[in-house]
């Protein structure tokens, strides 16, 4: 009996790392060290390219991006340029963002070996309910290119 339990749990476990495996090359899961190698999504990697190439107003266009990651990222990267007045962001952006915290829209979010699950995007911008810090990890994790 024993024995089917760890067969069973090894099964398990193998099928999930292998589905994890071929979500993470998605677009739409938000992590900035997720699954046993500790890597950033593909998203996480195409905002940070976009930031370190100096890409500004291509992040504000990812306000708009069909990836609840993306969007999630923009929001959060348009607001720090704003403030540090590297970007002016338009009314139609402005009323995105608003629009954006207000968001039922699920984000994927996997962070490291620990959490690993779908998120309302007002939840995860709005630091007092963001229980897992993501927003708190995202701006951590970009402060270095803003």
């Amino acid at each position: 009996m024993e024995k089917i339990k760890l067969i069973i749990s090894i099964i398990v476990s193998l099928l999930s790392f292998l589905t994890y495996s071929q979500q993470k090359n998605s677009n739409t899961i938000l992590g900035f060290a997720c699954g046993g190698t500790g890597n950033a999504t593909k998203a996480v990697h195409h905002v940070y390219q976009t930031m370190v190439e100096k890409k500004f107003q291509e992040v504000t266009k990812l306000l708009y991006s069909k990836s609840p990651a993306e969007k999630f990222l923009a929001v959060i990267i348009c607001e720090k340029l704003a403030e540090k007045r590297k970007i002016e962001l338009t009314q139609k952006d402005l009323d995105k963002i608003k629009n954006l915290y207000h968001s039922d829209e699920l984000v994927h979010v996997c962070g490291g070996c620990t959490f690993e699950g779908s998120l309302k995007m007002s939840v995860l911008l709005n630091a007092k309910e963001d229980l897992e810090h993501v927003r708190e990890e995202a701006v951590l994790y970009f402060n270095d290119v803003l």
